[in-house]
């Protein structure tokens, strides 16, 4: 029986504490007309995403930096990770309408960066 203790907490090291952070764009696109930024992803440690302030786009072409869009009443739009919430939502405000479909942007989420993000 503690054999097999052992093994699982060996299991649950090697498949889900070593494994390295990961995020992935599964979907970028305009809403609100191309007033907005959509991004849809999915991160493999959602542990190690709460509090991360550093979150921001880069237009590719002009170099625009896009932070996160913030009500007053309720924050940053963003989702706010569980332990076991791997997908979630930021919403960018697109001032003057820089970012077109069919751009390239690069996502910096804290120390995980995707470039080459195609806008559709």
């Amino acid at each position: 029986m503690i054999i097999i203790q052992w093994l699982m907490k060996i299991w649950y090291l090697l498949t889900y504490r070593f494994k390295r952070e990961k995020l992935y764009i599964i979907k970028a696109q305009l809403s609100g007309e191309g007033a907005f930024i959509d991004i849809r992803y999915r991160i493999t440690r959602p542990d190690r995403v709460k509090g991360i302030e550093n979150i921001y786009l880069v237009d590719e072409e002009s170099k625009k930096k896009f932070y996160l869009m913030k009500l007053p009443r309720y924050g940053a739009i963003q989702t706010k990770h569980r332990k076991y919430q791997y997908t979630g939502i930021l919403l960018f405000q697109n001032f003057e309408n820089t970012i077109k479909s069919g751009s390239k942007i690069t996502l910096v989420f804290g120390k995980l960066e995707v470039k080459g993000i195609i806008i559709k």
